[in-house]
C-alpha cells in the first residue's frame, strides 16, 4: 500500500486496477504509457482464464498485445499454444506465473510515474482536502474562520508548496487573513506536514 499525506492508496498492480476510483484514471495513464497490454491481460485473467483466446492476444510471440514476461514462460505458453491443449491443467500455474509477472511490472515500472502524475495529484489534492480536519488553534493564529478554503489552502502546502505559497498570497490578496503569506506557511507547518 502506498501511503500519501497519510492517505493509503493501493499498490500499482492489479488492486489499483480494481480501485473503484482510481482504476480507470490507471489504465489511461498505462495506455498513455504505451503499456496498457498489461491492464488489458490483468483484466481479462482477472474475470476467467481462457487460454484459447488470452494466448493469442497476449502470450504468443508477435501477438497483437504481447505482455512483457520471461521467455520461460513464453516458451512453456508456446508449447501449450502450438499443442492447442487448451485443457491443460499446466496453463493454469502458467497464467499465474504471467499474472504474477505483470502485477510485478506494473508495480516497480508505473506505480511511481502514476503517483507522480498531474492527474493522481489532482486527484489526491481532493481528497486530502476532505481528510484535512482544521485544528482551532490554526483558525485561531490565523484568524480566519472559512475552513474549507483554509483546507485547501493546507492541501495545496502539503502536496506542492510553491501551490500552497500561491494559494497563501491569494488569502492575503482576498482579505481572509492578516497574516503574511510566509507567516500562513509557517502556521500551518506547525500543524501539517508541508512539503
Amino acid at each position: 500500500m502506498e501511503s500519501i499525506d497519510g492517505i493509503k492508496y493501493p499498490d500499482a498492480d492489479e488492486d489499483l486496477l480494481k480501485d473503484r476510483k482510481l482504476g480507470d484514471m490507471y489504465r489511461k495513464f498505462l495506455k498513455g504509457q504505451m503499456a496498457d497490454e498489461n491492464s488489458d491481460f490483468i483484466d481479462a485473467v482477472r474475470k476467467k482464464y481462457d487460454p484459447k483466446k488470452q494466448y493469442p492476444l497476449y502470450l504468443k510471440k508477435g501477438a497483437r498485445k504481447q505482455i512483457n514476461v520471461g521467455y520461460k514462460l513464453l516458451d512453456k505458453a508456446e508449447k501449450l499454444g502450438e499443442a492447442e491443449d487448451w485443457k491443460s491443467s499446466e496453463w493454469k500455474g502458467l497464467l499465474d506465473d504471467c499474472r504474477s509477472e505483470v502485477n510485478n511490472l506494473l508495480d516497480s515500472n508505473f506505480g511511481y510515474m502514476f503517483y507522480s502524475s498531474d492527474a493522481f495529484k489532482t486527484y489526491h489534492a481532493r481528497v486530502l482536502r476532505k481528510a484535512i480536519k482544521i485544528p482551532a488553534k490554526l483558525r485561531q493564529e490565523l484568524a480566519m474562520d472559512d475552513d474549507e478554503l483554509l483546507a485547501e489552502t493546507v492541501a495545496l502546502f502539503m502536496s506542492d508548496k510553491v501551490k500552497g505559497t500561491k494559494a497563501a498570497r491569494t488569502l492575503v490578496q482576498k482579505k481572509k487573513t492578516s497574516r503574511s503569506p510566509k507567516e500562513i506557511a509557517k502556521a500551518i507547518g506547525r500543524f501539517f506536514k508541508i512539503k
